[in-house]
C-alpha cells in the first residue's frame, strides 16, 4: 500500500498538498486524508482507471480509506 509520503511526493500529491493546510499533516500519521480535509471543509478526491483498481487491491484500499470522491480515468 502506498504511504501518505509516497502519495504526497508523487505528481498526484501536488493537488493534495495545495488543498490541505500542512499543519493538518503534522500530528496525524494514521488519520485518513479525507478526515483531515473535512476539518477544513474540503472533499478529498482521487482519479484512477477502473483497470488499475481491479488489478491492485492495495491501491483500491488506499483510495477508499483516504478519499471521499473518485473520478474515473480515461480508459
Amino acid at each position: 500500500m502506498p504511504s501518505r509520503r509516497d502519495v504526497l511526493q508523487s505528481g498526484f500529491g501536488l493537488a493534495i498538498a495545495s488543498a490541505v493546510p500542512a499543519k493538518l499533516f503534522a500530528d496525524s500519521s494514521n488519520v485518513p486524508l479525507k478526515q483531515l480535509a473535512a476539518h477544513s471543509g474540503i472533499a478529498m478526491g482521487a482519479q484512477s482507471m477502473r483497470s488499475l483498481l481491479l488489478q491492485d487491491p492495495n491501491l483500491s484500499s488506499f483510495i477508499a480509506q483516504n478519499f471521499s470522491v473518485l473520478t474515473p480515468g480515461i480508459e
